[in-house]
């Protein structure tokens, strides 16, 4: 006999009473969880003494029996606390069986169940693996979600508490939470993900492979990638570990939509930065620094720190922060380091060698960030021995980062400790352009040779991104600098000029130097005078210089070296105008508001001469030979246009032509199309009306906007140039606006970001304005109604787009009349009280017009767009107080008239448009009482409108009958939303024959199918499976 079991064996009792001693302990153990170790102890003996017993009709059946009903009452239950402690409960008792079976298992084992395959498996394994396959398997395939929840609730804390899992039970809980991680319940799908977290320390997935099923990995990241619900990826992420298999798609979680699963992200990063071992010595965890790649470490700052909800970011500062911190742990300290004390010896430089310092703006944020959160990294950094003849990437990077969070916090002495003399930075910043220019040409003069190996051109190229770096990082912080010393600022100035015309300077830099220069002149007069009188002049005669070469040169090397310089030409007009106008549209925004634009452009065009400027784009925009100098000549013609009136004109007419020339590469009509757009909106209507008839501009717009070959930019770029125009009141066409709603809710276009973006951003803003938008809009919902009705009867891309057309076009209904109706400009501005404003009848005539349209003969419209209509008059819809007593009568006949003669696809349908109707009578009853029906016949006014209602002919029963089958024997279908998880539509469509037999099994489970006499006993008084079970058609199924 096996230790531990004799006094169970003497003091056994009949085993009649089990029944009612299990009763008794979830009795108690469902009124309150401080019972339950003493019950757990006591089960566990009325268990012990179960097994003991020989017959089978006795003894651990009986046991088994009980329990089972137990847990069958348990998994109809709702969701309660005293199901909860049960719950809780259930799995202590399993887990206290599993650690003290181990030493008595075995004997019992062998005694009770004999000699059999199972006898190395214990009796409380065994005893797990029944309840598991006989009651949680069978609950997984019940309709009711609460079985399912139950079941999967108690599959979670089963795979929890148990330390050991058998081979079994390990594939028992598999096939269940595999079938419930798809169930369309997110709260039994939750417990499903967490169960499946908690089996993956036991997953091998070589033995899956071998078995040829899929390992958890993958099914929990798909998971966490792709569940509509937020709370259930939340569950997999947080009990997810952090390794290489999770991290990229963890990582991916930081765009997710939910502010929840974003923060977890960086939560749990933080946590793995370091790892505690056995020896309480810290580690590198998957999320430190040195064990991330370059594009996993940008991704992590760029999203943490660019998110636009704060808790976000500050959980993406505590990470930067720790990786500041950590960074040093993994650091060798060579005999060859930085100095102990220099700025490259600190751990935010030695942390910034491991990331791409040219994307630098959410970089740059964080350091900032960092030192706003934690000032005691700020002042271990000693700025104040700054070398700024040795500067690094990273060194340089981390001081300009520096001056700007001085410059954000109006530190001006700090600043003053850090930043030299104007003179002082003009020589280091000589030496860093020397410095650079001297890598380039060196690079250049090796790449000649054929024999350099691959390594060392890389390491040349690594030299001058460096160089590069360092002399945009100067020039970043030469903006920041006072230039009320005059020496200075011409020294400063005199080697701007010369890196302009410097033909090797990357575009990245020329742009620095303009904002540099344009911070250095006293206004934008002297800026252009500068560029036009010195620098293009200087490049042009470069060009002539070149133009001036022997014979002994040829004319293609003439002509690469011209372009290079044109180009250079053009990139520094375009930066240059571009600054120019956005200081101009501020001036004008800010400080003139009532005088005309036109007075200070003439202001503008009088002090500035830019004739240099002028002839290098006029010569490069009429060449044919290389598009992106003749692009680079369009932006900066149009640009011109923009400060010069007489310019602006001449460079309408040519743009337009090139607009409408199909055989010019799409990238230029691009140009030319936002030129347009730019122009008209700057120079406003009264300007446009002397360059071209609008009726005419109106018709090439909506001819480019009507075709269907348009790509992409160029149909979005139309769309949001016409928004503008529309919304400024400069273009107001009806059939603009039905294109713009057109391509907004066409299926077509649903992959169109940006598109979609700007329109949705349009309608809301327009409608949001006044009443006469709302009733502009409203006026294009028939016609776009019928338009996307056609394309969903005649076009057969619906299918391969994976769009749902009916779900799509009832969205379209519900968006226009919630813009449309009046107290959205009362929920988009509250500031403003609106009165009898408000009572607006395009809602109305609306009504009217769908009316007529469900009552035309010829209608090519389905029974559901009809019902989508009906629908529309029986939710949203508005209706004045004040409407003309003829209308009110005229809308009463139709819709009598409409239900004499419209056969209703269902029920619901027609008793909405019942209740419509009762509504509209009692609204206008005494509209309706002071002009009757006769009156309205008598009037001879009305003749067309009577005549359009008497001919219509009711529809013939039998035709309906025959079109769409007895509406009494149809089958309900479900219209599928836009977020429906199913795969499969075939049962919506097919109707299935009431005899026929089923095609699939049958899923549920009925509780007749569980209820066998041999293991179900009626001795249970339970409180439990008594009070606390579901009652109605959800009680005759079981969950388990």
């Amino acid at each position: 006999m096996a230790p531990g079991t004799s006094q169970v064996l003497v003091n056994s009792e009949d085993p009649d009473s089990i029944p009612g001693r299990i009763s008794r302990i979830f009795d108690e153990v469902q009124i309150s969880s401080a019972n339950h170790p003493k019950n757990k102890v006591t089960l566990y003996m009325i268990y012990l003494e179960a097994t003991s017993m020989q017959a089978e009709e006795t003894g651990m059946h009986l046991f088994e029996s009980t329990f089972f009903l137990v847990i069958a009452r348990l998994l109809d239950t709702k969701k309660s606390t005293f199901g909860d402690r049960v719950v809780k409960f259930f799995t202590e008792f399993l887990k206290y069986i599993h650690e003290k079976g181990k030493a008595v298992g075995s004997y019992l084992l062998a005694t009770h169940y004999g000699d059999t395959d199972d006898t190395h498996q214990s009796s409380a394994q065994i005893f797990t693996d029944r309840i598991v396959q006989e009651l949680l398997k069978r609950g997984s395939f019940a309709r009711a979600k609460n079985i399912r929840y139950r079941s999967a609730e108690l599959c979670a804390d089963i795979a929890l508490s148990l330390a050991l899992i058998h081979q079994s039970l390990y594939y028992s809980l598999r096939e269940i939470l595999l079938r419930q991680i798809n169930d369309k319940e997110w709260t039994v799908r939750q417990h499903a993900a967490i169960a499946l977290c908690a089996l993956l320390r036991v997953d091998d997935t070589e033995e899956l492979i071998t078995r040829g099923l899929y390992p958890l990995t993958e099914i929990l990241l798909d998971t966490l990638s792709y569940d509509v619900n937020e709370y259930v990826r939340l569950s997999v992420l947080q009990k997810l570990d952090l390794n290489e298999d999770t991290l990229d798609d963890i990582l991916d979680r930081t765009r997710d939509t939910a502010v929840q699963i974003r923060k977890e992200v960086y939560t749990k990063l933080e946590k793995n930065v370091l790892l505690d071992d056995e020896d309480d010595d810290l580690e590198i965890g998957s999320a430190h620094p040195r064990t991330l790649s370059m594009a996993q470490r940008d991704l992590i700052v760029k999203n943490g720190i660019g998110d636009r909800d704060p808790s976000v970011r500050d959980a993406a500062v505590k990470v930067f922060t720790k990786w500041v911190n950590t960074i040093v742990i993994t650091q060798d300290s060579g005999p060859q380091g930085p100095q102990e004390g220099s700025l490259q010896a600190t751990p935010l430089v030695q942390l910034l060698t491991l990331f791409n310092l040219h994307d630098d703006d959410s970089l740059s944020e964080a350091i900032i960030k960092i030192f706003e959160a934690n000032p005691r990294i700020l002042n271990n950094i000693p700025f104040r021995t700054t070398d700024w003849s040795s500067f690094t990437p990273e060194t340089a990077f981390l001081t300009r980062v520096y001056v700007e969070h001085c410059v954000k916090n109006k530190s001006a002495v700090q600043l003053d400790e850090v930043l030299p003399a104007v003179m002082v930075f003009a020589f280091h910043l000589q030496e860093c352009v020397d410095r650079m220019v001297e890598a380039m040409q060196r690079c250049h003069g090796k790449v000649e040779d054929t024999d350099i190996d691959d390594v060392t051109r890389a390491i040349l190229q690594d030299e001058i991104d460096s160089q590069q770096l360092i002399t945009s990082e100067m020039l970043k912080i030469s903006l920041r600098l006072d230039y009320g010393d005059e020496i200075g600022r011409s020294q400063m100035e005199q080697l701007v000029c010369g890196c302009l015309v410097q033909k090797d300077l990357p575009e990245g830099l020329l742009v620095l130097c303009i904002e540099l220069l344009k911070e250095m002149t006293a206004n934008d007069t002297d800026l252009i005078r500068i560029i036009d009188g010195t620098v293009v002049p200087s490049l042009l005669r470069d060009r002539e210089d070149h133009d001036d070469l022997d014979d002994g040169h040829s004319s293609n090397s003439k002509q690469e070296q011209n372009d290079i310089l044109d180009m250079r030409c053009l990139v520094i007009c375009e930066y240059m105008l571009t600054l120019v106008n956005v200081v101009w549209k501020q001036i004008l925004q800010a400080l003139f508001p009532d005088i005309h634009k036109t007075h200070i452009l003439q202001v503008l065009e009088d002090s500035s001469s830019i004739r240099a400027i002028t002839k290098i784009v006029h010569s490069t925009v009429s060449r044919k030979d290389d598009d992106q100098i003749k692009e680079r000549g369009y932006r900066c013609f149009a640009l011109i246009g923009l400060i010069n009136e007489s310019v602006a004109m001449k460079a309408f007419k040519f743009f337009l032509g090139r607009m409408k020339n199909d055989l010019i590469p799409e990238e230029l009509r691009l140009v030319a199309t936002q030129a347009i757009f730019d122009l008209i909106m700057w120079y406003g209507q009264e300007t446009a009306v002397k360059w071209c008839d609008l009726e005419n501009l109106t018709t090439i717009f909506v001819e480019a906007l009507d075709q269907e070959n348009p790509a992409e930019d160029m149909r979005a770029l139309l769309c949001e140039g016409l928004a503008k125009l529309m919304g400024e009141g400069v273009l107001v066409d009806e059939h603009i606006t039905n294109l713009l709603v057109e391509n907004y809710f066409s299926p077509r276009y649903t992959k169109n970001q940006c598109l979609k973006q700007c329109l949705s951003f349009f309608f809301h803003n327009y409608c949001a304005r006044s009443l006469k938008n709302q009733e502009r809009i409203t006026e294009t919902f028939l016609p776009t109604f019928l338009k996307l009705c056609s394309i969903h009867c005649e076009d057969t891309r619906w299918l391969y787009l994976e769009v749902d057309s009916i779900a799509l076009i009832a969205r379209f209904s519900d968006m226009i009349l919630t813009w449309t109706h009046p107290n959205y400009l009362q929920e988009q501005d509250r500031s403003q009280k609106y009165d009898v404003e408000l009572d607006t009848q395009a809602h109305f005539k609306l009504a009217f017009e769908i009316i007529q349209e469900l009552l035309q003969q010829d209608s090519k419209l389905f029974r559901k767009h009809q019902q989508i209509l009906v629908q529309v008059l029986s939710h949203k819809l508005y209706l004045p107080e004040k409407v003309n007593v003829v209308e009110v009568r005229h809308f009463d006949m139709l819709i009598n008239k409409l239900f004499s003669v419209y056969l209703f696809p269902n029920t619901t349908t027609k008793n909405s448009l019942t209740k419509f109707h009762a509504h509209f009578v009692k609204k206008y009853e005494k509209q309706l009482e002071a002009f009757s029906e006769a009156d309205f016949r008598a009037s001879e006014e009305y003749q067309e409108e009577l005549i359009f209602l008497d001919k219509i002919i009711p529809t013939q029963p039998e035709l309906y009958q025959i079109e769409g089958g007895s509406r009494k024997r149809r089958k309900k279908r479900r219209l599928r939303s836009l977020t429906d998880r199913s795969s499969s539509e075939a049962s919506d469509i097919y109707v299935e024959r009431e005899d026929a037999p089923s095609k699939f099994p049958r899923l549920s489970v009925r509780r007749d199918e569980i209820d066998s006499p041999q293991w179900i006993s009626p001795y249970s008084r339970s409180q439990l499976i008594t009070s606390h079970h579901n009652s109605g058609e959800d009680s005759d199924e079981l969950k388990s």
